[in-house]
């Protein structure tokens, strides 16, 4: 406080240099825990009361990756300005995708997209992808008389099953694998701005090459066609479903604002002069297209001295007066000239895990940090005990241990930090690139700032299973078993303390959830999209799978208990769902809902039959509150209403539901959704009902960001959660527990990468990932020559063709190379995933292993954790 009783900020010495930016590029590596989100609304309430004093036109733009951040953002920011008599709309706050799409709208007669053009749900986009790859097989068929698809498996192994845990066989894996696979190299090659329609020229290009070199029997070239040769033909099959209906995926409308911007100047410059300042939150999860669009919109509005567009129509334009020049006030003028862009990136590149399914890299943020005008290193975190710190920076360590420079640290320190500590991964390590050499730092005490958790003991541990001749499924019951009974230790020492538990996968993390909750141990399963924000859509579908399945038991059991009852009843809620489930058990659901005399006699026979045998007041307690004569009467009107059209279907199934103001809003998007896709597609109650699958709803997230308050989540002292190790992200826990540091979910070493193989394929095509890789570089690169008018590429006397082609025919056939990088940015990419995973816990922190398998970065932490404690 001030003497005035106003409240004053006090940065840290790594925070104080970030806070004087006035223009330029700014890169901030911040550590895990450093504050970022702090800063960055503390810097753009800054900037903002800047622009106002000054009366700068404009705005700030603040993009981010999550739609829960977003309104984080808003609410930080608005909070800050409140009292500085700032407009709300001198700033704004949206996704990529959202910044996309808004630029696409507002400039559909360029995009030659109308106003009723239609993003499909990842759903569709399956069901496109499959109809081009099935037209695709067809017609190859039908003129070379087999199928190109299962030519990739070895002969014999076609009905073998894929793997002793799956039922169906190898072709049915691999079609499943071969769908993901053209999904996958549809999205890398539009991130890589390569469309269809130059794919298919560059392809047919490469074929008159390879028709060409055998033809001359050229003896310096073997003949490799290369996987796009079969992909590039479907994804232009697929894109013309899309441009035939009006359709555009999550990737065209990246795709097609960044060609917006490229190909009209005009429209560059006006959201160049509409953004004053750009930020870009978690950028380490960027993507090449991504990051385009952000450097135009970011690029500074130059305007020379040459009279009518000069220095003084500059400063008309941003109504900077002379009075205020000579305070200083054109700073901003300055900016816009001396500087490229206006334009802040904060992430980690320690933190980047993404990569694997949203085509992320953390190059991206590494190369623009080297060329930034201002490169800040938040190191200090006050989030986690030193402890924990120590434990993180020595994995951050193991992954540079070779190198001799480190970012904020010297030769000398990191030898006093580690020099006693001898390594059995030293050699034969395949992970050098995981982790930059940034190491964390307590924050400075005794300074006002917020300071680490502090423990008079050491409250790390590692913890496995002895080894002995147990097979996997039995260490995995063994390993929920020592969860269970860690947790409960936890909760017994530690009663106040909030716990974290981190799961690898999504199943794992359900299957942990239920095993605690059957060992009687309450829990959340927890995610960054909960669910909860989309009840009514899935309440919808619920009632579109029952009038699906109209006579089954567990689908109206299901409706009762989570679209009406859930609505209702808060207290004592599990209570009365079970007492319900017991009550239907043996109904008859079609008489139950229309026949008023068997409604009556089986209420009053399970009375007499002492269904609750509690009381009977409870019974008629559970009626009163739920209400069930009510939702009767609803049932009635939604299974009775016609099914012809199906939005005025949904907006009677919708007027049913007790809905809050928010699902009000959101229902109203939802009709317009449902509304489009009957007039795009004229379709069916049964196709609706799986459009509207959890999986695909996030169509749906831009009207949610727009309606809904996302606050950080408040865990409860004393709870249990369980997460992801990705959805953990931006969480801390008093206690974290990191489970199952296998092998299989940690590799260390190339050897030990397995999922990225397809044992049943040709020896070719093994490693289809890598084979993707191959023909993306080649693409990428030949794309760059074609860019060239001049260049023939049927000329092998023009040196740059030659070069080009024997070269890349030459890597393309080490398909070694490709493999061990694929299998080298997975391994990395789980690294940075176990950094996250330590990085959550605030005071303590366990990580478990059944021994089975158990990773080499499980053996070396233990190693280090053990030292530790002994010390």
């Amino acid at each position: 406080m001030n003497d005035g009783g106003e409240c004053v900020i006090v940065f840290r010495s790594d925070q104080e240099d970030i806070m004087k930016y006035k223009g330029g590029k700014m890169a901030i590596q911040a550590v895990p825990g450093a504050g970022k989100t702090f800063i960055i609304t503390h810097l753009v309430a800054r900037l903002l009361g800047d622009m106002k004093r000054y009366d700068v036109d404009g705005k700030i733009l603040i993009l981010t990756y999550m739609n829960s951040a977003v309104s984080n953002f808003k609410t930080r920011i608005r909070s800050l300005i409140s009292d500085k008599d700032i407009p709300k709309n001198k700033f704004e706050v949206m996704t990529i995708h959202s910044l996309a799409l808004s630029i696409i709208k507002e400039n559909s007669q360029l995009a030659f997209a109308g106003d009723d053009f239609f993003v499909i749900d990842d759903y569709k986009k399956e069901s496109l992808i499959e109809e081009a790859i099935n037209d695709y097989r067809n017609d190859f068929i039908s003129r070379k008389n087999y199928d190109p698809v299962r030519a990739f498996i070895k002969k014999g192994f076609e009905n073998l099953p894929a793997s002793k845990s799956k039922k169906n066989t190898n072709v049915e894996d691999w079609e499943k694998r071969f769908k993901n696979l053209v999904s996958n190299s549809i999205r890398m090659m539009k991130y890589e701005c390569l469309d269809d329609v130059s794919m298919v020229d560059l392809v047919n290009k490469r074929v008159d090459i390879f028709d060409k070199l055998k033809k001359e029997n050229n003896e310096n070239f073997q003949f490799h066609t290369g996987i796009f040769n079969l992909l590039v033909p479907i994804y232009n099959l697929y894109q013309q479903k899309l441009r035939n209906n009006g359709y555009m995926d999550y990737e065209d409308i990246l795709l097609m604002a960044y060609n917006i911007l490229k190909d009209n100047e005009d429209v560059s410059k006006y959201y160049q002069r509409k953004y004053v300042y750009i930020f870009e939150d978690e950028c380490q999860d960027s993507n090449a297209l991504q990051g385009k669009i952000i450097d135009f919109i970011s690029h500074n509005y130059k305007i020379t001295d040459d009279g009518k567009n000069g220095i003084k129509g500059l400063k008309e334009c941003y109504n900077v007066s002379k009075d205020d020049e000579n305070k200083n006030g054109n700073y901003i003028i300055d900016a816009m000239n001396k500087y490229e862009n206006n334009l802040v990136k904060i992430g980690d590149v320690n933190q980047s895990i993404t990569g694997t399914f949203a085509g992320s890299d953390p190059k991206y943020f590494v190369d623009f940090c080297s060329k930034a005008d201002f490169y800040y290193n938040m190191d200090m975190s006050s989030r986690s005990s030193k402890d924990v710190i120590d434990l993180a920076n020595y994995l951050v360590y193991m992954a540079n241990i070779d190198k001799k420079e480190f970012l904020n640290k010297s030769i000398s320190e990191i030898q006093s930090m580690y020099g006693d500590m001898t390594t059995a991964m030293r050699k034969n390590v395949d992970y050098g690139e995981a982790l930059i050499p940034v190491f964390m730092n307590e924050v400075t005490k005794g300074r006002g700032y917020k300071e680490n958790p502090k423990l008079d003991y050491y409250a790390l541990d590692a913890i496995s299973t002895p080894k002995d001749d147990t097979n996997y499924k039995q260490y995995k019951e063994i390993g929920m078993k020592m969860l269970a009974d860690l947790v409960n230790k936890v909760k017994s020492n530690h009663p106040k303390y909030t716990i974290g538990i981190l799961a690898f996968y999504n199943n794992a993390a359900e299957e942990i959830s239920k095993f605690l909750s059957d060992s009687g141990i309450d829990n959340e399963l927890i995610g960054v999209e909960d669910g909860q924000n989309k009840k009514i859509i899935l309440d919808l579908k619920l009632c579109l799978d029952f009038l699906l399945n109209s006579d089954d038991r567990v689908y109206f059991k299901k409706l009762v208990r989570e679209v009406f009852i859930d609505r209702i009843i808060d207290d004592r809620k599990n209570d009365i769902l079970e007492e319900l489930d017991v009550y239907f058990k043996n109904v008859d659901v079609s008489r139950w809902i229309f026949d008023d005399d068997y409604y009556i006699s089986f209420k009053n026979s399970s009375l007499s039959e002492n269904v609750f045998s509690s009381s009977l007041s409870r019974t008629d307690e559970l009626k009163s509150i739920a209400r069930l004569d009510l939702i009767r009467q609803k049932l009635q009107n939604i299974c009775m209403y016609c099914q012809t059209d199906l939005c005025d279907l949904v907006n009677n199934i919708l007027s049913q539901i007790r809905m809050t103001e928010e699902e009000r809003l959101l229902s109203r998007h939802l009709i317009v959704y449902i509304d489009n896709m009957v007039r795009f597609e004229n379709i069916s109650l049964k196709r609706l009902s799986m459009v509207l699958d959890y999986k695909y709803l996030r169509v749906f997230d831009s009207s949610i960001e727009c309606i809904y308050n996302f606050e950080e989540k408040d865990f409860v002292p004393g709870s249990v959660y369980i997460s992801t190790l990705h959805k953990s992200k931006g969480l801390e826990w008093d206690v974290a527990i990191i489970s199952d540091v296998s092998q299989f979910s940690f590799p260390a070493q190339i050897s030990e990468e397995t999922r990225s193989k397809v044992s049943y394929l040709k020896e070719t095509y093994v490693y289809p990932d890598a084979l993707i890789k191959s023909d993306l570089e080649y693409f990428v690169e030949m794309r760059k020559l074609d860019a060239d008018s001049d260049i023939d590429f049927s000329n092998f006397d023009n040196n740059k063709i030659n070069e080009f082609v024997f070269e890349n025919n030459r890597k393309n056939l080490d398909l070694n190379f490709y493999v061990n990088n694929v299998k080298t940015n997975v391994i990395n990419e789980k690294i940075r995933l176990l950094y996250v995973g330590i990085t959550r816990a605030k005071k303590i922190l366990y990580m478990t292993c059944a021994n089975y398998k158990r990773s080499k970065f499980f053996d070396e932490l233990k190693r280090f954790i053990d030292l530790k404690k002994c010390k």
